[in-house]
């Protein structure tokens, strides 16, 4: 190895040890919080021993990860950190966003942003959407047969075949720039 190799061998190594040493650092600083929070278990007696075993109490190892095992919450449910998602959506509350919000077709991802800045929450809308597209009260038409270039809207901002959406509701800014096919959804 030359010497400017070995330089930067060690420059990189360096900086590798540095890295590691903060985030060593800051497991550390997490595990005393930890510590801080956790009592200590009261050492509890063993149950009687059959004949011929030794009696005595159980290794604090033993009794603490039982404790640690039965304080541990059920993993059923929210992960920690989600929020809680409320009521369910209403067919309403789409169909509203949609006639007085958005007026124009929109990808489905935007449409749940919007919602959720609107009602401030982070509720699903997907499924009822999909739920609503197939009662045909919303439409949703993929272009170009990209899933990505699906947009949604309301039947009556359809051509009168149904098999497209009036210009008049198009969102340019979103629009593919050419449209070579397009398929309504069922």
């Amino acid at each position: 190895m030359k010497a400017s190799e070995q330089k930067q061998m060690v420059a990189l190594l360096q900086k590798e040890k540095e890295e590691l040493t903060k985030r060593l650092e800051g497991i550390e600083l997490i595990l005393s919080q930890y510590e801080g929070l956790i009592e200590e278990p009261k050492v509890e007696e063993a149950a009687p021993a059959k004949p011929g075993k030794k009696r005595g109490r159980k290794p604090k190892a033993v009794v603490a990860a039982e404790a640690e095992a039965a304080a541990a919450p059920a993993k059923r449910g929210r992960k920690p950190g989600r929020k809680k998602r409320g009521k369910p959506v209403s067919d309403e509350e789409i169909l509203d966003l949609f006639r007085h919000d958005l007026k124009k077709i929109t990808r489905l991802p935007a449409v749940q942003k919007r919602f959720n800045t609107l009602h401030n929450t982070d509720r699903d809308i997907m499924q009822k959407s999909r739920k609503l597209k197939s009662e045909n009260v919303l439409v949703a038409i993929k272009y170009n047969n990209v899933n990505k270039e699906t947009f949604w809207g309301l039947p009556e901002w359809t051509t009168p075949d149904g098999k497209n959406f009036r210009p008049e509701f198009f969102n340019n800014d979103e629009m593919p720039a050419e449209v070579t096919s397009n398929e309504r959804l069922k």
